[in-house]
């Protein structure tokens, strides 16, 4: 009589196990039904909408990437490079100061916004907290894409003094709130 191979049987285990339900399957029930919780007692807040519009200015700062130049007026990006890009600057009225000015003038509002926010006004402690970390987050990764500007404007020094100032203003924010 021959004998059986051990690993014949292990596959005859293995293919008989697919046929019959695994064990923690017979066991399965239905999850008992959850309380419904009352809302009613929650208010709703939404971003007041001049934050909402510094929201998306510092939301494009942050996309900024080195050899990139923002164009503040439309909100687009074109190469330092580009023949193109230059065209399209000068049409738009755009120069490397004005765009400064605007990066530096987006901070001061993004900074009067989150001091706003903490004066006792409509919105709870909570809420208020919350907003000021909403801004405080983007502004942190606008920071990123501020920084990579002096990549891009690496021949020019007075840019990258007026860079590295704006991200000063910027780091003392982040400082006094701990992010």
């Amino acid at each position: 009589m021959e004998k059986a191979d051990p690993n014949d049987i292990k596959l005859t285990e293995f293919v008989r196990s697919f046929s019959e339900p695994p064990e923690l399957l017979k066991e399965i029930k239905e999850p008992p039904e959850k309380e419904l919780t009352d809302f009613s007692s929650i208010r709703s807040i939404i971003i007041p909408t001049q934050v909402r519009e510094l929201l998306k200015k510092l939301e494009f700062l942050a996309m900024i990437e080195v050899g990139k130049k923002p164009c503040m007026n439309d909100l687009v990006f074109v190469d330092k490079e580009s023949w193109m890009g230059a065209f399209y600057r000068n049409r738009s009225g755009e120069s490397r100061k004005g765009n400064m000015m605007q990066i530096e003038q987006i901070i001061d509002q993004t900074i009067t916004a989150i001091n706003d926010l903490q004066k006792v006004g409509q919105y709870t402690i909570e809420e208020r907290n919350n907003l000021i970390m909403i801004i405080l987050r983007t502004l942190r990764k606008a920071k990123v894409g501020i920084l990579k500007l002096t990549e891009t404007y690496h021949d020019s020094p007075i840019t990258i003094a007026h860079i590295n100032v704006i991200i000063s203003n910027i780091d003392l924010q982040l400082i006094k709130f701990g992010c």
